[in-house]
């Protein structure tokens, strides 16, 4: 699982889980939970590499760092800012180390926790 220090932050009416090298819109209700369970809005995001998918029209921009065949599966590191992140993609898979991709976030996908204590946001 891909493990990253976020915040939740708020711009207009759109809440996000921001750090120095990403921006994720949450729906509001999920927004609204990590709100009232988190102690600080310090929150570590977790999601797994087949959560996350490379498209060429939206998301993230990163750099592919390492394309990783794995038979019916690719696995793909890439750069974003300072973070390194794992995607599981299907091939052919074309990209080559130093090119762009954009990545998408499936946020229904994703695992919140608490920074401090550990604790999950999202779980009852």
């Amino acid at each position: 699982m891909n493990l990253i220090d976020v915040s939740l932050e708020q711009e207009e009416e759109k809440l996000l889980l921001k750090n120095e090298d990403i921006t994720i819109e949450v729906p509001s209700k999920i927004g609204k939970l990590i709100q009232s369970r988190s102690q600080d809005n310090e929150i570590v995001l977790g999601i797994r590499p087949e959560d996350i998918t490379i498209d060429h029209k939206r998301g993230e921009e990163a750099e592919v760092y390492v394309v990783e065949p794995m038979g019916m599966q690719v696995l793909v590191t890439v750069k974003l800012g300072n973070l390194q992140i794992k995607v599981l993609t299907a091939p052919p898979f074309t990209k080559k180390m130093g090119e762009k991709v954009k990545l998408h976030f499936n946020v229904n996908k994703i695992h919140l926790f608490d920074k401090k204590t550990e604790r999950s946001l999202l779980l009852n």
